[in-house]
């Protein structure tokens, strides 16, 4: 499983650019990033370019945005690698999906990444239990 820091980039009024230029004032790399609604009370939401099993990337972004004020939280998500072809981003949804199985978790949305060396699209997937879960 892979993680993902997400947040409203809001100290008053919400200014994504403001919040991005904490990340680059600390040289935090971001592999992949997304959202919706995030200037109007929505998440931002992204994942850190690091070797596995190195957390130290995140720890550092929570830590300088919480210092900022911001209200940071490491989530997981379903990480897939895509080729870029019909039905491969099916696939990667398909996948997460049978993750959820046996859990109460819907996909909330997804971000899209930096390709990889291998030419691969790298996809996060964020899923959690919905506010009104379906009966």
């Amino acid at each position: 499983m892979h993680a993902q820091i997400r947040t409203k980039p809001a100290l008053s009024p919400a200014d994504l650019a403001a919040f991005l230029q904490v990340l680059r004032d600390h040289d935090i790399n971001m592999e992949g990033a997304g959202g919706s609604n995030i200037e109007h009370g929505g998440e931002f939401a992204f994942g850190l370019r690091h070797d596995d099993g190195d957390e130290t990337p995140y720890d550092l972004a929570e830590q300088v945005l919480s210092d900022k004020g911001y209200k940071p939280k490491r989530v997981l998500v379903h990480r897939c690698e895509i080729p870029n072809e019909p039905g491969a981003l099916l696939s990667c949804i398909e996948e997460a999906i049978a993750a959820n199985q046996g859990t109460d978790q819907k996909i909330k949305d997804i971000a899209v990444g930096a390709t990889t060396p291998d030419g691969l699209i790298q996809v996060q997937v964020y899923s959690e239990v919905p506010a009104d879960p379906e009966p």
